[in-house]
């Protein structure tokens, strides 16, 4: 092996091992969850919103590109917000925006034929960057998400993730989710 691929090799073994070790560290205690307005936030919401697109897109080719959608979803985002008790929540690590999660209460009504008093809250959108994951940011989100709606009759949470992505469907698992209904499309 010669010197070159060695110090590779090494650079590889720190980056994937300690690296995230040292996020985490340097993150312990630091990450700050804040409820934002999106009409008074445009850049930041589209920035975020954007990534989970991109991320999406990865994982869906009918995902539609964000520069297409944008203007009409992030209207939509704001009318759930302003209509339907909508908040956004930021992770900020050190006033750096590292992700966010956006929901909103969806009333029950005569059409819906589920047993429960009270309203779903339905988390629509959560992203967290690429280097901050797998160190409870996420959880940290959801879980002052849901700690806002408290004092609601909320009688349950709803979560879409697509069929291919193990990850969340794993971390929903764990925190008490179940699987009660399959999605299938066919695009004409």
């Amino acid at each position: 092996m010669d010197r070159k691929s060695g110090e590779d090799e090494i650079m590889q073994f720190v980056l994937s091992n300690w690296y995230p070790a040292i996020i985490k560290k340097s993150m312990s205690q630091e990450i700050v969850i804040s409820q934002i307005l999106i009409k008074d936030n445009l850049t930041l919401v589209d920035e975020l919103v954007g990534a989970l697109h991109v991320s999406e897109l990865s994982l869906n080719i009918k995902t539609a590109y964000w520069k297409d959608i944008k203007k009409d979803y992030l209207q939509y985002m704001m009318e759930c917000e302003e209509e339907a008790d909508g908040k956004f929540f930021v992770a900020y690590d050190q006033q750096k925006a590292i992700g966010f999660i956006f929901g909103f209460v969806e009333v029950k009504d005569n059409s819906n034929f589920e047993i429960g008093e009270g309203n779903d809250l339905y988390i629509s959108e959560g992203y967290v960057k690429e280097t901050y994951r797998n160190l409870g940011v996420y959880g940290k989100l959801n879980n002052t998400f849901v700690e806002s709606y408290s004092k609601q009759p909320i009688r349950r949470i709803i979560r879409y993730t697509l069929s291919n992505n193990e990850t969340m469907q794993h971390w929903l698992v764990n925190k008490g989710f179940n699987a009660v209904r399959l999605v299938y499309e066919k695009w004409l």
